[in-house]
């Protein structure tokens, strides 16, 4: 018999040749025995297991055998017995024995581990092509996003030059119109003339439209809000309406609130809102109709709810075109001569303000928009405080005994823009023209103007590198500056004057208007060569600029005042020693000290001069003649006149008066 751990079979071996067993029953023990009784005890036995070891098991006298740890597989166990005298026969005693494997070590487990593995290596392929192609999406909505953002600048950089393309032939159309109903009579022609001036404005405003519109979409107007008042913000914008809805024969209502709190808002952006909201309720509303602007402010803790409403009884919106309104350029069948572009900006106005608008319309009755949006309370403000008066609007002209005219440099692409430029000024002054930048800046350079007036977007060089290279150019540095441009944004402005420009101008630009902003700049300068021109009794040139200068030109007079002390003796020093000291020409020299002090070169030397002469004689340093030598007055004689024209007393007088003291 057999026991497999502690089992014991069931039949005899005779009647078993094959058992199977599960694969943790893995140890087994067999028990044998011989048919000789004659000593049982010393029969000898001799055994193996095929499937673990195919060599026999040395004779022995043990009548069984335990083989542990058997990995699943077949086994065959053999035994041969010698009897007590050790005769083998050869005939043994076989039972096979099948150890299975666990469950996971079966082929259906292998088949569902092989198709488990090849689910797995499925979804990772399938991860990553998915993987993949998200990696690829967002690559392309990076480029589209990209491609977009650079759509967007070209755009913008289109739009921006086609408002200047635009703005300058409607400068030539509107300037010249308003100028010619000042002086018009017949009515029949200024009625013709007012036709122009209105359609060239309504022009103007369309351009001034898209612009926004380009800036709008490229993230480049940036809000101006400061504390006001809803109500007199929407009172200001709307009250120019008044007068063309009479002239129509329609009823504007205006229901304000007439209390309320300050709030942050953009007075100019709420402006352009609400003109466009009357305009277009204007455009629809036939004669004897009916137009309402009502605004409400509800208060809350945190902010203030602003509702503007515009009703109009016009024609109304048919229901398949209402979505519509606000897309850019699109037009009802009762488009009444519009652009499509109105709206359109309300929305981007009040979607840059975080509000939203709504429109509702009922053909035949009317259309009601709607505007919302949150304003924060402004905070405590108080304007700043200043004793200095505003300047004056009119400055006067240069004055009558001056040598000569002012020379002005006009410095435009545009001939007709120049021509008009030209006829607009007064005839008080020389002008001189220049087609693109670079001609502009040499001719600058080469004449040294009183004032220079320059076009922003011209070939060559634009208005800005002109004005940065004239600042720069110590020659030109003292140049009043004045850009015209198309570009009407608060950054434009503020790039311009950060460039150098002393004035900025947004066309289309008033006739009148520039010839103030010319005469103002002309007579600071006026003031400030009147200013060195009349010092004199001991005021020295060197000490008494009084802060009226700017940076540059004091560093340049500090610089040419150097020069003349080193060499206050030198009497040989002529203009052009002067000049090639200061790394100028002999005329660009002459006409800087003449623009900045109103003086000739030799007059400001011989003033320097005559002023240290005057210190020295003061502190009692020498004799006259000492005096006049050391500073560049080798003849007494002359020095005494020079003296005493300056300062109104001789040398020797003044030299008396200090002993005195």
């Amino acid at each position: 018999l057999a026991t497999v751990e502690g089992g014991w079979l069931q039949k005899s071996l005779e009647e078993t040749s094959f058992i199977t067993l599960a694969h943790d029953q893995n140890q087994l023990t067999f028990e044998f025995a011989a048919m000789d009784f004659a000593a049982p005890r010393m029969n000898q036995f001799r055994y193996r297991l095929v499937g673990a070891g195919e060599q026999w098991i040395e004779p022995t006298v043990e009548n069984s055998a335990t083989f542990a740890h058997l990995a699943p597989g077949e086994y065959t166990f053999e035994v041969e017995s010698g009897g007590s005298k050790g005769i083998w026969s050869g005939k043994t005693a076989k039972l096979t024995v099948e150890i299975l494997p666990p469950w996971y070590q079966t082929y259906w487990a292998y088949s569902c581990f092989f198709i488990l593995a090849m689910g797995g290596l499925w979804n990772v392929y399938r991860f990553q092509v998915n993987r993949a192609q998200l990696r690829n999406k967002l690559a392309f909505e990076q480029r589209e996003a990209h491609r977009l953002v650079e759509l967007d600048r070209i755009k913008t950089n289109f739009f921006n030059s086609v408002t200047h393309e635009f703005r300058t032939p409607l400068t030539l159309m509107i300037e010249p119109v308003r100028q010619m109903l000042q002086e018009v009579k017949d009515q029949v022609f200024r009625h013709k003339l007012e036709l122009v001036d209105r359609n060239a404005r309504r022009l103007l405003q369309y351009v001034n439209q898209l612009l926004d519109l380009s800036k709008l979409e490229a993230g480049k107007m940036p809000l101006d809000a400061r504390p006001t008042l809803p109500a007199q913000a929407t009172r200001m914008a709307a009250e120019p309406f008044l007068p063309l809805a009479e002239q129509k024969n329609i009823t504007l209502k205006l229901v304000l609130p007439e209390n309320g709190k300050d709030v942050m808002l953009d007075t100019l952006v709420w402006e352009q809102l609400v003109s466009n909201l009357l305009s277009n309720a204007l455009k629809f509303t036939d004669s004897e109709g009916i137009i309402t602007l009502e605004l409400t402010t509800e208060e809350q803790p945190a902010d203030a709810l602003v509702k503007l409403r515009v009703k109009d009884s016009g024609i109304g919106i048919a229901p398949e075109a209402l979505p519509r309104i606000f897309d850019r350029f699109y037009q009802t069948e009762h488009g009444r001569g519009g652009t499509g572009i109105g709206l359109a900006l309300c929305k981007e106005l009040v979607a840059r303000m975080g509000g939203h608008i709504l429109a509702e319309s009922v053909p035949g009755q009317g259309t009601e928009f709607r505007v919302m949006v949150h304003l924060p309370y402004s905070p405590e403000f108080q304007p700043p405080v200043t004793d200095q008066p505003e300047p004056a609007l009119l400055m006067p002209a240069k004055p009558e005994n001056a040598p000569e005219k002012p020379l002005l440099l006009l410095i435009e692409d545009d001939p007709d823009l120049r021509l008009l430029l030209r006829a607009s000024l007064p005839v008080d002054y020389r002008i001189a023209e220049a087609a693109n930048g670079l001609e502009g800046i040499q001719m600058a350079q080469e004449l040294v103007p009183d004032l220079v007036i320059s076009d922003w977007v011209m070939p060559e060089k634009t208005g800005l590198e002109v004005a940065e290279t004239l600042k720069k150019n110590p020659t030109t540095s003292h140049i009043p500056f004045i850009l015209l441009t198309a570009k009407s944004g608060a950054d434009a402005r503020l790039m311009g004057l950060e460039y150098g420009a002393d004035v900025f101008l947004s066309k289309p630009f008033r006739a009148d208007e520039l010839t103030v902003q010319v005469r103002n700049l002309l007579a600071s300068r006026e003031r400030l060569r009147a200013h060195f021109s009349q010092l004199s009794n001991g005021n020295s040139i060197a000490e008494n600029d009084n802060g009226m200068l700017p940076a540059k030109e004091h560093e340049f007079l500090q610089r040419l005042i150097h020069v003349i002390e080193v060499n206050l003796d030198n009497e040989a020093l002529d203009a052009d020693g002067f000049a090639r000291a200061m790394f100028l020409s002999r005329s660009q020299l002459h006409r800087k000290i003449h623009a900045l002090t109103g003086l000739s070169l030799t007059e400001f030397v011989r003033n320097y001069r005559l002023d240290r002469a005057h210190e020295m004689l003061g502190r009692k340093e020498g004799s006259i003649s000492e005096v006049a030598w050391r500073t560049g007055f080798p003849n007494a004689k002359y020095f005494s006149t020079c003296f005493k024209e300056r300062f109104g007393i001789t040398p020797s007088a003044l030299g008396n008066a200090s002993r005195e003291r």
